[in-house]
């Protein structure tokens, strides 16, 4: 073994070393985005190519009172809004795409975004779709937007 080829295996030795005794945990695992799926009302959106965050940030309420020297606050209701997806269109799916939101009266349908660890995220809404504008020498792409019912669920991954 070569002197640098040891000395980042001892580096890395201390580092794991440094985190089990600071946090008692191993070093944790990241995810890439490949693998993650998402489907509504139980059919799969193909050509998915981004997705909105979950969850939503909360108001900010004032309490600040007369006697305070500095403005305090605490936190109120979790703005949900509108949840995004980005996908690729394709007239292979087109008509699935577009019966999600040509139904009448609009109704929720449901949403099930799935990670790469097999964690999911499960909400509700009622689904609008549309083409983006394009561009010459780009890929036509479509945005699914859904105005959601309540708060995001999360599912753990089953080991």
């Amino acid at each position: 073994m070569k002197l640098k080829e040891l000395f980042m295996t001892k580096a890395l030795i201390d580092a794991m070393m440094y985190n089990e005794l600071l946090f008692d945990d191993p070093l944790p695992q990241y995810y890439a985005t490949i693998g993650v799926s998402l489907k509504i009302n139980n059919t799969a959106v193909v050509g998915l190519k981004e997705f909105g965050d979950i969850g939503g940030e909360p108001s900010e309420l004032d309490t600040t009172t007369l006697a305070d020297s500095v403005k305090t606050s605490i936190l109120g209701v979790q703005e949900q809004g509108k949840w995004t997806v980005g996908i690729y269109y394709s007239d292979v799916y087109a008509d699935t795409i577009w019966a999600l939101q040509d139904e009448t009266p609009k109704t929720n349908k449901t949403l099930e975004l799935t990670l790469p660890t097999g964690e999911k995220f499960t909400n509700s809404g009622m689904v609008a779709f549309k083409i983006n504008g394009g561009s010459v020498d780009s890929v036509i792409e479509g945005s699914i937007t859904v105005s959601l019912a309540g708060k995001w669920t999360r599912v753990p991954a089953t080991p």
